[in-house]
């Protein structure tokens, strides 16, 4: 048996899945995989390579074992599909892998929406004249949640400080060609379906000197293969189209309904690492990007909490806020506890242990801090993560005093009684 060298990166906490890497010291070729389980449960690897198999067996072989991630399956499994892809481990003699793997899920092919923008924003197609008033008989896609009335207004106001040139300031209208079939009340004027431009479209049509605007049309075997999610996608790239015109950019609220369209499409998590790829490629900042995902992963918890007759609990609000300070003086009634809450999303470790050290006195045997979860994403990275990490902090101080430290989770969902599920009805 070969000596193996492990390297353990992350987190050993609450995972489903993880992702690791053996690469061969001598020559530097490796192998990738995932494994549905745990560390510990004697998995080695599934690889049917025999070069790989056999120099595993040669004892005076040499390799490094290391995990790279953890999290869901899914996520796993996506993940290593993302690596091995973009080095084409299959055909890659620096690898052992005889396959690229395959994601659970094709998801947004993003390389596929980038070039057919880019053929759009380069002139591959070239634009015509269209009158504004029929193009808005078609539907739209909703790249923007509503109408942002300030910035049609802005345009609405060039186009007639322009006299209706259009032209002029570069303004586009992008459509769908035979997008809807005939006979059906989506058909509108002519089967197209719009997905850029429609605050220009709208703009052009309410306007003194407006009557038709330059209008890209991509016919339907350009987007044949396309999906609903790809489509939004490209729709969202188009939302800042380049015009004398400032174009606002992503409202988050689109962003967010961007996000719960993938999730429930292709079945993305809201969290993943694929998401934030698709966010900033829309060139959201990858910090917003994390903070519309938080959001977004807590609308999809609610949404599958209330089917099932179930809602979050907001611990901020006055009538939980009452009840949790009333919990905290029970818990502290004995004199020798001191109870605190945190919110699993913002823990300032430093003020927590600032605040223990102020209260503490000789009659203190225990501390106990309560945790918010706002939504079942926080919950999951408190457990896999920080929440262990900050618990070692604190039990380091306290120990010389010999006083007990212990986080402790507050319920994060509860039945909803204004809902009745068919159970209830039976």
């Amino acid at each position: 048996m070969a000596k193996i060298k492990t390297e353990i990166k992350g987190t050993t906490g609450s995972y489903e899945a993880y992702l690791y890497r053996y690469t061969h010291v001598k020559t530097g070729k490796k192998y990738l995989g995932i494994h549905k389980g745990k560390l510990n449960d004697r998995y080695n690897h599934s690889s049917k390579n025999e070069e790989f198999n056999k120099l595993l067996r040669e004892p005076n072989e040499e390799f490094l074992f290391e995990v790279l991630a953890y999290g869901s399956y899914h996520n796993m499994r996506n993940k290593e599909y993302k690596m091995l892809s973009e080095v084409d481990a299959k055909n890659n003699p620096e690898y052992f892998n005889q396959s690229n793997g395959s994601p659970i899920n094709k998801g947004t092919d993003k390389e596929k929406v980038r070039q057919l923008f880019e053929k759009i924003k380069n002139g591959y197609y070239t634009p015509e004249m269209t009158d504004a008033e029929q193009l808005l008989k078609s539907i739209w896609e909703q790249a923007r949640v509503e109408t942002d009335r300030d910035h049609k207004l802005d345009i609405q106001g060039a186009i007639d400080d322009v006299h209706g040139d259009t032209q002029s300031l570069e303004l586009l209208a992008v459509m769908l060609d035979d997008f809807y079939e005939e006979d059906t009340p989506e058909y509108g004027f002519d089967g197209s379906h719009g997905i850029g431009g429609n605050h220009s479209t709208q703009a052009t049509n309410d306007s003194k000197h407006g009557v038709d605007l330059p209008t890209v049309r991509i016919p339907a075997e350009d987007y044949a293969d396309f999906t609903t999610s790809e489509i939004a996608y490209l729709a969202n790239m188009l939302n800042a189209p380049d015009s004398v015109i400032d174009p606002k950019t992503n409202e988050d609220e689109t962003l967010i309904k961007y996000i719960m369209t993938e999730n429930t499409e292709n079945d993305l998590d809201a969290m993943s690492d694929e998401m934030q790829d698709l966010l900033v490629g829309l060139k959201v900042p990858k910090r917003k990007a994390k903070l519309l995902m938080k959001q977004a992963d807590k609308r999809i918890a609610e949404n599958i909490l209330n089917m099932s007759g179930k809602t979050l609990i907001d611990w901020e609000s006055p009538s939980r806020k009452k009840q949790l300070q009333d919990k905290i003086k029970n818990m502290m009634k004995t004199g020798d506890t001191l109870v605190y809450t945190v919110s699993s999303g913002m823990v300032n470790i430093t003020g927590l242990l600032h605040n223990i050290k102020e209260d503490m006195t000789d009659d203190i045997k225990s501390v106990i801090t309560l945790v918010r979860h706002p939504a079942p994403s926080y919950l999951r990275s408190w457990h896999a993560n920080r929440g262990k990490r900050d618990s070692d902090t604190i039990e380091f101080f306290l120990e010389p005093r010999n006083v007990s430290f212990e986080f402790v989770d507050l319920p994060h969902e509860e039945s909803d009684k204004k809902f009745r599920t068919m159970e209830d009805m039976a």
